[in-house]
C-alpha cells in the first residue's frame, strides 16, 4: 500500500487520519474544541506546535528565529509546555523568551536547564529567572515519566549529541488528555529500540528528523520499527528538514521509503503555517 503525501491541501479523508488543513494562517491556529482532532502545525527547523482537543498547546524544539523562518513571538500567543530534546542551540531555540512570555512549562534534561538555562547560582530545581519571569520547568531524564498541565511526557534515549551540557539527548512521547499520543524524535538517528517503543508506547503520529544530511531510509525505518506492532500509527511527519531540500531527501523520495518498507502510515510533508488535523 502507497504512502499517501500531503503539501498543503490534502486529498479526501482516509480512514483513521482526518487530514484536513485548516486555516493557512502564519499566526494562530483556530480554536480547538472539546472532542475535536489534534492539530499539528509546523513552524520550520524543529518547530512543531501541538494543539490538543482541550486546547493545550506543546511546543517542540521552539527556534523561531532559524534562517528558515518568518515567525515571530507575536505568533506564539499561547503555550502550555516547552520540549527541548537537547543542548544545542537550534533545539533550545527561544525557548526562554516563549516561556517567559506565556508561563509554560519546560521540559528539559537537568543539564540543559541547570547548565544553560539558568543562571549561574540559581538553585536548580526552582523556576527559570528570564525577562522579569519565573519559567516553571520539569527536569527529566531517559525513563522519565511526567505529567505537566495535563499533558503526559515519557522521555526516552535519543542518538544525537547535547552539545556542550554533557547530558543526555532524548525524544518524547506526548499523550494528550484524549489519549492521542505523539511520539517527537528530536535530533536522533534510528535505532532498535524504536520496535520497542511502538509496542509499549503505541503512538498515533511520529514527527521523525529529516535533516538536510540525513538518508531518507533512516525515516522510513523509524516509521516502519514504530509501526511494527503498533498498528495504531496513522501518521508520520518529518521535522528539521530545510524548506528546499536536496535531491535525493525530498518528500517523494520519503514516501518510495515508506513504501519500500510497507508502511502503510500516510506521510504529510508540511507547509510552514499550515495546520493539519490529525485523529485516531
Amino acid at each position: 500500500m502507497f504512502a499517501r503525501l500531503f503539501f498543503g491541501i490534502p486529498p479526501a479523508p482516509v480512514a483513521g487520519l482526518a487530514a484536513l488543513v485548516l486555516a493557512a494562517s502564519l499566526t494562530i491556529p483556530g480554536p480547538s474544541r472539546a472532542g475535536s482532532d489534534t492539530k499539528v502545525e509546523w513552524l520550520t527547523w524543529g518547530f512543531y506546535r501541538i494543539t490538543a482537543p482541550d486546547g493545550k498547546v506543546i511546543l517542540t524544539n521552539p527556534w523561531y528565529t532559524n534562517p528558515h523562518s518568518s515567525f515571530t513571538l507575536d505568533d506564539i500567543p499561547a503555550a502550555d509546555v516547552i520540549l527541548i530534546t537537547s543542548g544545542h542551540p537550534d533545539e533550545i531555540g527561544n525557548a526562554l523568551d516563549i516561556g517567559a512570555k506565556t508561563g509554560a512549562t519546560i521540559v528539559a534534561s537537568h543539564e540543559v536547564v541547570g547548565q544553560t538555562l539558568k543562571q549561574q547560582g540559581e538553585p536548580l530545581f526552582a523556576p527559570i529567572a528570564h525577562n522579569g519571569a519565573q519559567i516553571p520547568a520539569k527536569l527529566v531524564q531517559p525513563g522519565s515519566l511526567v505529567t505537566v498541565n495535563d499533558v503526559t511526557i515519557r522521555a526516552v534515549p535519543a542518538a544525537h549529541g547535547d552539545g556542550a551540557t554533557g547530558g543526555p539527548a532524548m525524544s518524547y512521547f506526548i499523550t494528550t488528555s484524549d489519549g492521542f499520543t505523539t511520539f517527537y524524535s528530536g535530533g536522533t538517528d534510528v535505532t532498535q529500540d524504536m520496535k520497542l517503543w511502538g509496542e509499549l508506547f503505541r503512538p498515533d503520529a511520529a514527527i521523525l528528523y529529516m535533516s538536510g544530511d540525513q538518508d531518507p531510509r533512516a525515516f522510513a525505518y523509524m516509521a516502519a520499527f514504530l509501526s511494527e506492532s503498533n498498528p495504531d500509527l496513522k501518521t508520520v511527519m518529518p521535522e528539521h528538514q530545510p524548506l528546499e531540500p536536496s535531491a535525493g531527501r525530498g518528500s517523494a523520495d520519503l514516501g518510495r521509503e515508506l513504501d519500500a518498507l510497507g508502511v502503510t502510515a500516510e506521510l504529510i510533508y508540511p507547509e510552514p503555517g499550515t495546520v493539519y488535523s490529525l485523529s485516531k
